[in-house]
């Protein structure tokens, strides 16, 4: 008997066996590298990335009845480690590739956990809600262009891979799923990652508003005062969180 879906944890398991080929087929590690995926779950992915990579593979998983089976199935390789609790306990202490189908209920916290690791994080593909994923690869400009989307690509580049139909999980979501993938940009901010989420948050704080009113406590420069924060670009917000340094 395998592992059920637990609805508390936001589980969908992937069933599809092209889409998890898909989805290895998108993971450019290099040799050695370690491999972090958030959410094993029922394994199935899990034992993909075991079949075709040698790389080192740390699975976490919060769900105890998944702990049990994946310790059960799993072959007994040092490469091989099971961390059992949520992803917001493991610390990562070397360069690693993230990747999962992640919990739709977990996908927020997951881009802020690795966010703050980005000098770890050297690339991820992530099983995501489409809308999601529409959202962290949109332009300035867009309706659906938000805080981290210009988080997410002050650090990486973002590519929009392909859908996945609810069809392909157990038990089937209400919405589609699609698969992105994160590289990590040889040029990275100069400001704290702190910082800039503060300036970000502050100016999507209320979509409506010019920034002249969202960032009335924090030095910006003039030309952008009658813009929206969804009309600027990371680099832009970049700017202006240089500019505040000693408010972080």
């Amino acid at each position: 008997m395998g592992v059920r879906p637990k609805k508390r944890f936001g589980q969908h398991f992937l069933r599809s066996r092209k889409i998890l080929q898909k989805i290895v087929d998108a993971i450019e590690v290099v040799p050695q590298q370690l491999l972090i995926e958030i959410g094993a779950g029922d394994g199935r992915l899990s034992f993909a990335l075991i079949e075709r990579f040698s790389n080192p593979l740390v699975l976490i998983e919060v769900e105890r009845e998944a702990c049990q089976y994946l310790r059960q199935h799993l072959p007994k390789q040092k490469r091989i480690q099971l961390f059992e609790g949520s992803f917001k306990q493991y610390k990562i202490q070397e360069p690693c590739w993230v990747v999962g189908n992640f919990p739709y209920n977990q996908v927020a916290a997951i881009a802020f956990w690795v966010l703050e690791q980005h000098s770890w994080v050297e690339g991820g593909v992530w099983m995501v809600q489409k809308e999601v994923a529409q959202r962290y690869c949109a332009s300035p400009g867009s309706r659906l262009y938000n805080l981290l989307a210009v988080l997410l690509q002050s650090y990486y580049h973002l590519e929009y891979l392909f859908d996945v139909p609810p069809k392909a999980f157990y038990p089937p979501p209400k919405v589609y799923g699609a698969v992105i993938r994160l590289k990590r940009k040889e040029t990275l901010p100069s400001v704290p990652f702190e910082v800039l989420k503060k300036i970000v948050k502050s100016a999507f704080s209320n979509r409506r508003k010019v920034l002249r009113n969202t960032l009335s406590t924090f030095r910006y420069p003039k030309r952008y005062a009658h813009l929206r924060a969804e009309q600027l670009s990371p680099e832009q917000f970049q700017e202006i969180a240089a500019m505040n340094l000693s408010k972080g």
